[in-house]
């Protein structure tokens, strides 16, 4: 640093951000001897007018006017020829990103310390918006009391998608307005992150080809009520979330977020197996000698998944359970199996749910397993179905190639001896989910699919039958 910035003193590069043009250093004030973090925003040539300067400037000192316990000070703004700076406070504290595990309890304390600066900022007139939360940017201390810090002083976006653009709201990708939601997306984000044990740069993962976040199949020892809570926070339309802090504070206080416990009954399960497309299949759940006697009532779920489109715990797209109610006196239930959502050929696994809530909450698992028709049954039919992943991905290996009589000598070859460990390129990938989402499947998660492509491999043939 030169000319204005020769007060401060180097001491560390903290991080940078080519795509945003920043560079964030740990310095020394040599004036005041206190350790300080700037922040160097490099200006293109149509940013270094006076015009977006004082844009800039007019941002940081909205934030120097704010007064909140869990905000450090903004400080001071310098500016040279090609390069603006934003100097405040140091904290000598550890980001949300550096936590391992945290109890529910300490949880809590967070969102709501957390909800509570928002609720802040958002009173302001008028009201201030952070833009730029993620588990880096929160800082965390021994009472797990929050300090949000390095709010957006500029209007740029990322040129590229990369991890932690998932924190980023829908309006904001698009460049449109921001509004007291907007920081509740992040907000819900940043909190899927804590409780998936994922980190910011693997956040993408969470999130469809729709932009959507799924996470409930792998929270479902949680609260329903505290995932609703989430999704709504989550929501892809400004309109459809918890329109201010305030109100979802206020919703929040009444959920509870401890683990529920989890109880696979001594039960053999449900097996399903069609013989037909397109079939609904239907069986007799017997349960009641399964469960403690002091069950007396309860309400039947389908835990989530991944792999299940547009579903909630208690309506499912292809799993049915009547009555949906559970009661003692009633002896026999009726799931009925609806495969005309289903690709052929796969097994799938779930678990049906006893959610009950007296003496205590407690969710009791029973295994089900569907399988579908064979592929090859009838081709006619199958060929008017969405393909499968392995018929994407490996199409030698599962269905007949198109009948040609001008392939060339290699070509031959190559569908005669195509066996080994499958390979595939991060261009191959994303061809893959491309195909999925024009068949009809991109509501799957890329992690989801990944993991997929892996167990398919590790069965694909490793030698020449």
């Amino acid at each position: 640093m030169n000319g204005a910035m020769q007060r401060y003193k180097t001491l560390k590069k903290l991080g940078e951000c080519p795509d945003q043009n920043t560079v964030t250093f740990l310095a020394l004030d040599t004036i005041t001897q206190k350790t300080v973090v700037v922040k160097k925003i490099n200006l293109s040539t149509t940013e270094a007018n006076n015009i977006l300067i004082k844009q800039y400037q007019d941002r940081v000192t909205s934030l120097q006017e704010l007064k909140h316990p869990g905000i450090p000070h903004y400080l001071h703004t310098y500016k040279d020829a090609d390069s603006f700076y934003v100097v405040r406070e140091y904290l000598e504290l550890g980001s949300l990103a550096e936590i391992g595990t945290i109890s529910s309890d300490n949880l809590k304390k967070i969102i709501l310390s957390l909800l509570d600066i928002l609720i802040y900022l958002q009173k302001k007139v008028p009201h201030v918006l952070h833009q730029n939360l993620k588990p880096e940017n929160i800082f965390i201390d021994s009472h797990f009391t929050v300090y949000l810090v390095d709010f957006k002083i500029t209007d740029r976006l990322p040129h590229e998608i990369d991890g932690n653009i998932g924190f980023l709201s829908p309006e904001q990708r698009r460049g449109q307005k921001s509004s007291k939601s907007t920081d509740l997306y992040s907000t819900g984000a940043t909190i899927l992150c804590i409780l998936t044990n994922t980190k910011s740069q693997n956040i993408t993962r969470l999130i469809n080809q729709e932009n959507r976040f799924v996470f409930r199949d792998r929270l479902i020892h949680l609260n329903s009520d505290f995932l609703d809570w989430l999704e709504k926070m989550v929501k892809l339309n400004p309109q459809d979330r918890h329109l201010s802090a305030i109100k979802a504070k206020a919703i929040f206080k009444q959920i509870s977020i401890e683990k529920i416990q989890e109880v696979v009954l001594k039960h053999p399960g449900l097996i399903f197996k069609s013989t037909k497309i397109k079939e609904k299949l239907t069986k007799t759940l017997r349960v009641k000698r399964s469960l403690p006697t002091s069950v007396q009532e309860g309400i039947w779920e389908v835990a989530p998944h991944p792999g299940d489109f547009a579903a909630t715990p208690r309506a499912h797209p292809w799993i049915s359970i009547t009555p949906s109610h559970f009661h003692r006196s009633q002896s026999n239930y009726k799931v009925i199996i609806d495969t005309n959502y289903l690709i052929l050929g796969q097994l799938y696994e779930r678990y049906l749910v006893l959610h009950t809530f007296s003496p205590q909450e407690i969710k009791y698992l029973i295994p089900l397993q569907v399988r579908t028709a064979n592929i090859e049954q009838d081709s006619r039919q199958t060929a008017a179905l969405f393909p499968s992943p392995r018929q994407l991905f490996f199409p030698a290996s599962t269905a007949k190639q198109k009948q040609s009589y001008d392939l060339s000598e290699d070509e031959i070859q190559l569908a005669l001896t195509r066996y080994g460990t499958p390979t595939w390129t991060e261009e191959d990938f994303q061809n893959l989910l491309k195909k999925l989402g024009e068949a009809g499947y991109g509501w799957l998660t890329s992690e989801g699919i990944y993991q997929q492509l892996e167990k398919m491999k590790e069965s694909f043939p490793s030698h020449n039958p």
